[in-house]
């Protein structure tokens, strides 16, 4: 944070970001004999608050298979809350299918920056090696799969699209 030249100044610098600043003061005797005061100042900081507002995704009136929405339902939190973080991935290849899913559908959906760029490394949880018929299959069905979740979602609420729209 820098030097500070007393509490004053210290305390206007923490106040946006810390609830509680509290100060100790301690007394020392030096080597010399002599008693100095020492003053610790410990600050707690806020929780930090959501950066992605809460975007529900009603997965039920989509027309989803059976696999379609085992997977949908790991890209999501209980009441169909889309998830701010990527599902786990396992040996299991639709783990990595469902973390392809999650990342282009929070790329277009999500008001959080950290979700706004470009997913290129989002093929990397696809099972398989790249370009075999195991990858290209798991695209295609991500893909699809991306596809009918995002569309399911009004458009005015494509909070990634519209970051993105006035670039081009």
């Amino acid at each position: 944070m820098g030097k500070f030249t007393g509490l004053g100044t210290y305390l206007s610098a923490l106040s946006k970001s810390t609830q509680k600043v509290s100060v100790k003061a301690t007394t020392r005797r030096t080597a010399s004999g002599k008693t100095t005061t020492v003053k610790q100042h410990t600050a707690t900081r806020k929780k930090a608050e959501p950066r992605m507002r809460q975007i529900v995704l009603d997965l039920s009136n989509i027309g989803l298979s059976k696999r379609e929405s085992a997977i949908a339902q790991r890209i999501v939190k209980p009441g169909g809350i889309l998830r701010s973080s990527k599902p786990k991935v396992t040996d299991d290849p639709d783990t990595g299918i469902a973390a392809y899913v999650w990342r282009n559908v929070v790329f277009t959906l999500s008001d959080d920056p950290k979700h706004q760029h470009m997913p290129v490394t989002d093929i990397f949880d696809l099972p398989g090696e790249y370009k075999s018929p195991q990858y290209l299959e798991a695209e295609e069905f991500g893909d699809a799969l991306v596809e009918k979740i995002v569309q399911a979602v009004p458009k005015s609420q494509w909070a990634g699209v519209q970051r993105w729209a006035g670039l081009f």
